[in-house]
């Protein structure tokens, strides 16, 4: 009796905390500004970032070579001693690493991300930033044309009157 109390209490837990946490994890991420030479992997870029969430998430990098399909994510993993802080490691082939950060949390909140698949960070294997996500754009405010004033017109006398609503009557039957 008392582990179908302690579970039914477990269950209640968890349905509060889910209905506290709404919002998708917080992703901040400074552009990775340098390849580094791994003693096992060869050449990587490294890439940090530090994300917060009210419960657990599940931090990837995606990234690819070329304009086109990105590769299979990389799980990111918490820097040891760093609070909030994670890592990836892309293996480097070609002249550009292009790759964005998504982060979703154990309730399906999400995505919170840094770059875009759309607007990725580039880096140049030589080491430099080359291109980044864009920078926000404020647009300007959108101008409607005026709308035309509408024609009415009276609808004179019964027969006429009488046709459109006796029509309008019978259709909705």
């Amino acid at each position: 009796m008392r582990s179908f109390a302690a579970a039914a209490a477990a269950l209640l837990l968890a349905f509060a905390a889910h209905a506290d946490d709404t919002a998708a994890p917080v992703v901040t991420h400074t552009p990775t500004m340098k390849v580094t030479v791994g003693q096992e992997e060869g050449k990587v870029v490294q890439v940090f970032a530090r994300i917060t969430d009210a419960s657990k998430f599940y931090p990837q990098t995606f990234y690819r070579y070329a304009p086109g399909e990105y590769t299979k994510p990389l799980d990111m993993k918490a820097v040891r001693g760093e609070k909030d802080n994670f890592g990836a490691k892309i293996p480097v082939k070609g002249r550009y690493v292009e790759y964005y950060i998504e982060a979703y949390d154990e309730f399906g909140n999400g995505p919170g991300r840094a770059g875009d698949p759309d607007h990725p960070f580039r880096v140049d294997t030589g080491g430099e930033v080359a291109e980044s996500a864009p920078p926000k754009v404020e647009a300007a405010p959108l101008r409607l044309a005026p709308r035309p004033t509408p024609v009415v017109q009276a609808v004179s006398g019964g027969r006429t009157w009488t046709w459109i609503v006796g029509g309008v009557g019978l259709g909705a039957l």
